[in-house]
């Protein structure tokens, strides 16, 4: 059970677990898991002893070295050391290295050899540990894609960073600037909002027609395909609808343009800034977090944890673009008007709505607060300042304003 430094706690560990020997070899790497792009493996060629770590509970009794079922012709040897640091024998810090020398250059042939450690300890009890090796830069399958060998293989900084890419380029184009340009075309906003208008009150009652005839059909195979006519007319009619909101939203400049702010912001501005390093002192203690990553100490440094965090930031502007369209839009743009409001403008959805920014905008703002210090909120553009801007749009389009425009009707 890992335990904090013992300088710092005061605690007393009780007599240690029973626990056969556990081997860690160090040196050569396991042929599975070699990282070319990011680790010196041209020292395993260079090296000269075989390395590996002994942990027991019981004095070591021996260690014994074998490379491809053949002994190893030198036996391994202790070079760990012991210290104390309480008056307590449990409060003893070990490095429990042994060593072998050997000549790396013998097993230099491109194939893959097996190196065998069997420990045993005093009472008896043996651990045998294999590890693939190989001197060079290719590492060998896992052969193991069923046990999350896969999920190993992916590159997540990628991931995370092709992510982030797609989604904003995506996000900008299609809740933003497509809507405004198109918007900026038109001669006559009221004129094609109007025209907007009927075609969705025809398809909307084109879909009702199918759920009709659905629902009357005698076969079964008469069912699916009016179910399947049914499915491809209302995603027409959620698409459409949708872009028309988002014309809309292009001309309620109070809405569009924060959205706009934002999602060019999260290019050149920090995500936040903040105390990153706690225990520094002055400005070394403080840096900024951009969406490619992190400055800090008059340094760069690309790091996943910013993608990550650009990509929630990302996320949770677009959902909030394309639910605030069609929340400030009138239903009878949309909808033939009738006393009951659509499935969108419900009690429920605005208030999930709501705990929707304040589970995954709300509490992470006040996390990075709470371990950067709130400075992190007063220069947090892409979280604390999104989060606030959010709450007042929800606050004026969700709770001040539903009724009035639940009762407009369309030109």
């Amino acid at each position: 059970i890992p335990m904090p430094n013992p300088e710092l706690l005061d605690v007393r560990v009780e007599a240690p677990v029973p626990h056969p020997p556990v081997v860690l070899v160090t040196n050569p790497k396991d042929a599975r898991y070699l990282l070319p792009k990011h680790e010196p493996l041209e020292r395993i060629r260079q090296s000269t002893f075989i390395r590996m770590l002994v942990w027991t509970d019981q004095p070591v009794a021996s260690v014994q070295v074998q490379i491809d079922g053949q002994v190893h012709p030198h036996p391994a040897v202790f070079r760990g050391t012991e210290r104390q640091v309480g008056s307590s024998a449990n409060e003893t810090v070990k490095t429990p290295l042994w060593v072998a020398p050997w000549d790396p250059e013998l097993y230099n042939d491109g194939n893959v050899h097996e190196l065998q450690v069997v420990a045993t300890d005093a009472a008896g009890k043996t651990t045998t540990s294999r590890t693939p090796f190989v001197i060079g830069q290719t590492p060998v399958p896992l052969q193991n894609d069923a046990r999350g060998g896969w999920i190993m293989q992916q590159s997540f900084s990628s991931m995370f960073q092709t992510s982030a890419c797609v989604s904003y380029i995506l996000m900008t184009l299609c809740l933003l600037v497509v809507p405004r340009v198109y918007f900026a075309t038109l001669p006559n906003f009221s004129s094609w909002l109007s025209e907007r208008s009927v075609l969705h009150h025809k398809d909307m009652a084109y879909i009702r027609h199918l759920y009709t005839l659905c629902c009357n059909a005698d076969s079964f195979v008469a069912k699916a395909k009016l179910g399947l006519g049914m499915l491809a007319a209302r995603a027409k009619f959620l698409v459409w609808t949708q872009f028309t909101a988002q014309v809309y939203l292009a001309s309620v400049p109070w809405l569009f343009w924060p959205g706009y702010f934002f999602a060019m912001g999260m290019c050149i501005l920090p995500l936040f800034t903040g105390r990153l390093i706690p225990s520094a002192q002055g400005s070394d203690a403080v840096g900024s977090v951009y969406a490619y990553g992190i400055y800090i100490s008059h340094e760069w440094s690309p790091l996943l944890d910013s993608w990550t965090y650009a990509l929630a930031s990302i996320v949770s502007l677009g959902v909030l673009l394309v639910y605030l369209p069609v929340a400030v839009a009138s239903p009878s743009m949309f909808y033939a008007p009738r006393a009951k409001r659509p499935w969108y403008r419900t009690v429920t959805v605005r208030v999930l709505v709501v705990l929707f920014v304040l589970v995954y905008l709300g509490a992470p703002t006040l996390m990075t607060a709470y371990t950067y210090g709130w400075v992190s909120v007063v220069f947090g553009y892409g979280r604390g300042w999104l989060f606030i801007a959010s709450c007042l749009a929800l606050y004026v389009v969700d709770w001040r304003m539903p009724v009035s425009l639940s009762n407009t009707t369309a030109a």
